[in-house]
């Protein structure tokens, strides 16, 4: 019964695909299966995955800029005299920080695989920026209050940005 109401509302469909001869048309001999919403959601996701890429590009621009910044104006800003235990352990901070940074950003990159957001994108690609200047300005030893000011907003941006992204799907 179903087949045969299949059948019959597929052969009206396919009328108006007649040439005036009567015979049909060479593109309706396809199989229903290739014109399903699957195909458009198949190109949906290739479009979104092209979306994850430029993000994930910006990511990486962005973060190479925000580390090379302040080491090349590292010269105008000179660090206070400070003990060498002191220095010592505000570097291992620092390297603690940029180990923290290198994780996030490598659980952003993973979630750029996925369909974001423009406004997460956003807030996933700043926290990394921020995060890598923070840690590099730290590891200087230079304005610490601001590095770690700016690497805390960053760390927070990510985390803020990753609780707001409640897409279940990538989990499992």
């Amino acid at each position: 019964m179903q087949t045969s109401t299949l059948a019959a509302s597929t052969a009206v469909s396919h009328v108006s695909d007649r040439e005036p001869s009567g015979h049909m048309q060479s593109s309706t001999l396809a199989p229903p299966a290739s014109r399903s919403p699957s195909a458009v959601d198949n190109t949906s996701a290739q479009s979104i995955t092209a979306r994850g890429v430029i993000w994930r590009r910006w990511m990486v621009i962005g973060s190479v800029f925000a580390v090379a910044v302040p080491i090349a104006w590292s010269g105008a800003a000179p660090s206070a005299p400070i003990a060498a235990d002191l220095a010592r352990l505000r570097r291992m901070m620092a390297l603690l920080k940029a180990a923290i940074a290198i994780v996030a950003m490598g659980v952003v990159w993973w979630c750029f695989q996925f369909p974001t957001r423009p406004r997460l994108a956003l807030g996933y690609v700043a926290s990394s920026w921020l995060m890598a200047a923070g840690s590099v300005v730290m590891w200087q030893l230079t304005h610490l209050i601001a590095a770690a000011v700016v690497f805390h907003v960053g760390l927070a941006l990510v985390l803020l940005s990753g609780w707001r992204d409640n897409r279940t799907e990538r989990i499992g």
